[in-house]
């Protein structure tokens, strides 16, 4: 795939189609860590090894270096014209994860707190059990709330489960924020490995289909130090590519051809 680098990053109001490679399966989703592993050993290996190589390059930021990245990377993504006006648009809603607390991720509140200051909906996830499709959105009330969450094991934000939305609404969701441990330039990406992100976005695009509507616009964000170039990332048959990378020095969209 040709990768555009997007260094006008106004120009990326544009209308965005979405080839047939972003049709996925729900059958196949379920069956990802369900049944036979699919990914070979050679490519696990490979996985196993970038995880450990970008653990090892963020250890070494400071929460300072961390916060100012994710302010750049929020300044980059409320200059996406589509993505936020889709964010923003009457009846839509965005997906943000929640960042772990003194974690090495970008911090999704300073993009959260613009939405909401523009009366967006931002709904957040919610793991319910072990299978790779149960990840589940909740919707906020306000930011006041989220800012309330109590914290797992981990550190993270956890919402009640009165938060969460049925099946039915998840057609309302326009644009999905995605954590990562490692981006390419291309687009792709390399999670934890449960699958949580790439069954819900599967599921998300088969409800908006539904209802006649354009699968929803996929934004990873990354660290500096999460991120690789082309074909640098490993990937197997079920990995998907996102949409848009943002990280603080600049956007990258897939290609559509």
């Amino acid at each position: 795939n040709m990768i555009r680098l997007t260094k006008a990053i106004s120009t990326i109001g544009c209308a965005v189609s979405v080839p047939a490679s972003r049709e996925w399966s729900l059958s196949r989703c379920a069956a990802m860590h369900t049944s036979e592993p699919i990914a070979n050993a050679d490519l696990k290996a490979q996985k196993r090894a970038m995880r450990k190589e970008v653990s090892k390059r963020l250890a070494n930021l400071s929460e300072r270096e961390v916060e100012s990245q994710s302010s750049a990377v929020a300044g980059r993504l409320r200059a996406m014209q589509k993505v936020w006006e889709s964010s923003c648009a009457e009846g839509s809603v965005v997906s943000a994860y929640l960042p772990m607390e003194g974690g090495r991720e970008v911090n999704t509140f300073l993009i959260i707190e613009a939405l909401c200051a523009e009366g967006a909906r931002v709904a957040v996830p919610k793991v319910t059990g072990k299978a790779s499709q149960d990840m589940r959105m909740a919707l906020s009330p306000s930011l006041g709330a989220l800012r309330a969450l109590p914290l797992d094991t981990w550190r993270i934000p956890v919402p009640p489960s009165e938060w969460l939305m049925e099946s039915a609404d998840e057609a309302r969701v326009a644009v999905i924020l995605v954590p990562c441990v490692a981006l390419g330039t291309d687009c792709r990406r390399l999670g934890h490995g449960k699958g949580y992100y790439d069954c819900y976005i599967a599921r998300v695009t088969t409800e908006r289909a539904r209802r006649g509507l354009p699968p929803p616009l996929t934004v990873g964000l990354a660290l500096e130090e999460q991120l690789k170039g082309p074909k640098d990332i490993p990937v197997g048959e079920h990995d998907m590519e996102l949409d848009f990378v943002v990280s603080s020095t600049g956007v990258w969209q897939r290609a559509l051809f």
